[in-house]
């Protein structure tokens, strides 16, 4: 109970910090496509995980099998779903944050600064 209490207040200041930050940036396409993937992926996640009760376990061991509700159609939805709210995220920053990663790290490569001075 500690453990789903703990998660739910890390899933709130999350999700509020999200809003915040979300609230003064434009809407683009990738941004809305990025929303629309996320969410719903999110909401699964969260519903196999709870759909999952006493069998979850933060070490790796077997308790007991699962094959109820999601369960029985998909193997591992948490992974499923986290993956596809992974994606829902990239596309909601359509790259920027990766892409100023790449070019503050390959620029140095590309153009030294020895040889930008005459």
């Amino acid at each position: 109970m500690k453990l789903n209490l703990v998660t739910l207040a890390v899933i709130v200041i999350g999700l509020s910090l999200f809003g915040m930050h979300a609230a003064h940036q434009p809407w683009t396409a990738w941004r809305i496509a990025g929303i629309a993937i996320a969410a719903p992926a999110f909401l699964l996640f969260v519903a196999a995980r709870i759909e999952l009760g006493r069998a979850f376990s933060v070490q790796a061991k077997a308790t007991t099998l699962v094959t109820t509700g999601v369960y029985s159609r998909i193997r591992n939805p948490i992974y499923f779903f986290g993956a596809i709210f992974f994606l829902g995220t990239v596309s909601y920053t359509h790259l920027d944050v990766y892409k100023r990663q790449v070019s503050n790290s390959v620029s140095p490569v590309l153009a030294p600064e020895s040889a930008s001075r005459p």
